[in-house]
């Protein structure tokens, strides 16, 4: 699961973990610079929104599966995008989010459209 180093939604990114792994899959996460990513925190806690952040903030189940997996190796000793090869997985799973600053770098990246061309093909 490639990662944008800031601004993923954190209900797209830990619910697909914690289903995945409660299947007994393995989950590997990747950003950019191989360190553990930040999700979008006003997705994550509603805080900076005032009038509207409680409805915009994650679910209580999202939030409970986002603290596990923040504590989770595989999360916090990520790949680097450069690290990801088709051949080394059998998914891929490409969370969104809804802040520019953070998802454009992830967006336009070369290595995550090279990769996701690969495992299209």
């Amino acid at each position: 699961m490639p990662l944008p180093a800031l601004d993923a939604d954190p209900t797209e990114v830990a619910v697909p973990w914690a289903v995945l792994t409660a299947l007994g899959h393995a989950v590997n996460f990747a950003t950019p610079d191989g360190r553990p990513a930040k999700v979008d925190e006003i997705m994550l806690t509603g805080r900076g929104l005032p009038l509207v952040g409680s409805l915009l903030r994650a679910n209580r189940d999202a939030r409970v599966a986002h603290a596990a997996m923040i504590g989770d190796s595989t999360f916090q000793h990520p790949l680097r995008w450069s690290d990801l090869a088709v051949d080394k997985f059998d998914g891929l799973i490409l969370p969104g989010g809804h802040r520019a600053r953070g998802m454009t770098p992830y967006l336009e990246s070369a290595e995550i459209q090279r990769l996701v061309v690969e495992f299209f093909a």
